[in-house]
Order: structure tokens, then sequence, then C-alpha cells
């Protein structure tokens, strides 16, 4: 099933809800693969699914898709729409250095206990 994501050129004033920036995170050492944030797509249950290419210097770019459920937006716990996109990035970076290989038909999802290791990994990094 092939998806397509908004790449940032509708007006943003007329479709807030598909404006999207793209945004690259290299690796410092070793082999670079490089991770790019493509945008997303709003889903149904009020969740999002974002889309990144990964691509490493031995294989061609594979665009993956990850999908965040909209009870991951709500409730005391909850990520906001502007953290998801560095949040899933993060999951990537780490599964890519753990040799974790993803393929671009396999279904991603970002789970409560990803974010949970984000934020503490994240925890003191944020103090005034």
């Amino acid at each position: 099933m092939a998806t397509t994501l908004d790449r940032g050129h509708a007006d943003r004033a007329s479709t807030p809800s598909v404006w999207v920036r793209e945004r690259t995170i290299r690796r410092n050492a070793g082999a670079k693969p490089t991770i790019r944030y493509l945008g997303f797509k709003c889903a149904t249950d009020g969740g999002r699914q974002l889309g990144f290419s990964v691509d490493e210097d031995a294989a061609p770019a594979t665009t993956l898709l990850i999908t965040i459920s909209g009870a991951l937006f709500t409730g005391p716990e909850r990520i906001s729409f502007q953290d998801a996109a560095l949040i899933c990035c993060t999951k990537l970076r780490e599964d890519v250095e753990a040799g974790v290989i993803h393929t671009s038909s396999e279904e991603i999802r970002l789970t409560n206990i990803d974010v949970a290791q984000y934020r503490e990994q994240t925890r003191g990094r944020h103090r005034s």
C-alpha cells in the first residue's frame, strides 16, 4: 500500500494539519545513516502516522512509517504533537544503532514504553 505524505508544499494557512518541514539527523561515528523526517498524516483515531527516510551508505534509502495512537496524545502522560517526530526519530536512531532492521512493509508503532524511555533519557536536559 503506497502512502503519500505532505512534503510541506501546501499553503500553511489553508492546511495547517498537514504542513510539515524536513529535519535530518546524522550519527557522529562510524557509518553514518541519515534519518530524515518526511512528514505526517492524521489518523482517524486522532493519532498520527509519521514518515521517515533511513539512508545508509551501503543500502538504498528506506521509507518507514511509524504509527502513533491517538491515546498517546491524551491524558496526564500525553506527548505533544511537536515532540512526536523527535521521539520517533530517537526510536529509529536507537534501533539502527542496535542493528535492528526495519522494512518498508513493516508496521512500526510508538508505544508507552518508547515514550517512557525517551523521557528517561531526556530527564534533566530541559531544566531552566
